[in-house]
């Protein structure tokens, strides 16, 4: 967009000169003040131009810091499973899976597979009824994402 304008601006000075000669002073001072309005508004249509730039970069460091964070979580349980505590390990499941479901969409491949850790957690504890729709749920988004035929 900066480039843009100044090329604007310099046409804009080319037209105002081309105008004096060929038509007199009035209308060269109808474009002079195109010229001042056009110059005038560069600097809003910068900082415009410069503004989603800046919050796309903090949204994607933001998303960036919760997937970590998700994935932090994910680590910390995937320690409390191998030490057999799968108990501890279900609420650190959900809060990565929540953070993903947020971030990424609910039709994700990395929330199908914490859909499906979380089932394993409920299914090692018994917990059959909580552990199926979860599975359920992450079958239909690996159906959706890889296709019915897919060897998975």
């Amino acid at each position: 967009m900066g480039f843009i304008l100044l090329n604007l601006r310099k046409y804009m000075n080319f037209y105002m000169k081309t105008l004096l000669v060929l038509l007199g002073g009035a209308y060269a001072l109808t474009a002079v003040g195109w010229s001042v309005a056009v110059n005038s508004q560069q600097p809003k249509l910068t900082q415009q131009q410069h503004r989603p730039r800046t919050q796309q970069k903090q949204n994607s460091l933001s998303q960036e810091s919760k997937l970590a964070q998700a994935s932090e979580l994910h680590e910390q349980a995937q320690e409390l499973y191998e030490q057999g505590k799968y108990l501890q390990a279900i609420p650190l499941v959900e809060r990565a899976l929540t953070i993903q479901q947020q971030v990424l969409g609910t039709e994700h491949p990395d929330v199908a597979t914490s859909l499906n850790n979380l089932a394993g957690l409920y299914s090692l504890q018994g917990s059959y009824s909580q552990a199926e729709p979860l599975y359920l749920q992450a079958l239909e988004i690996n159906k959706k994402l890889l296709g019915q035929q897919h060897p998975q």
